[in-house]
């Protein structure tokens, strides 16, 4: 295989890995953002704890219920991990939610956060990296010109 060809399988191979991080990232942070911008803070009190086995040990799960804006009584879930986290019931947390005309579903609520600047900021690096390799995948330069031989006359 020549140079050419080789760098070209590496290149795309960086295509594909650039991109799987992109669209990774860019939904991750997709929902950080929309809780950023559109989301609304509330309180909301302990419903439910408890715990589901799983196959690296058990996991601990929150219900709790709030009252949104418009006064609806709504249901959220979070998945607190392997352990309680010290969330007992009739416990008040402070919770970020969605407005219920854009998402009515147990996730469209979880205990407020802080915005997640580095996966943001991850994502920016990743979304050049793909745009340059993508770039450079499609419109590879090519060394060789083309050079026009006159007939003499």
């Amino acid at each position: 295989m020549s140079s050419d060809g080789e760098w070209n399988f590496y290149q795309y191979r960086a295509v594909l890995a650039f991109g799987l991080l992109f669209a990774g990232l860019g939904i991750y942070s997709w929902f950080d953002f929309v809780f950023l911008t559109i989301g609304r803070e509330g309180t909301a009190v302990v419903s439910e704890v408890y715990k589901t086995p799983g196959r690296r040990g058990d996991y601990w799960h929150m219900e709790f219920k709030f009252k949104d804006a418009a006064g609806h009584e709504r249901v959220g879930k979070y998945n607190l991990g392997g352990s309680s986290g010290g969330a007992t019931v009739g416990l008040e947390i402070p919770i970020q939610y969605l407005p219920k005309w854009l998402l009515d579903a147990p996730d469209a609520a979880r205990p407020k956060q802080a915005f997640n600047w580095f996966v943001l900021s991850a994502f920016g690096l990743i979304s050049l990296g793909f745009g340059i390799f993508a770039y450079r995948a499609i419109y590879h330069s090519d060394e060789r010109s083309m050079v026009v031989k006159r007939k003499r006359r």
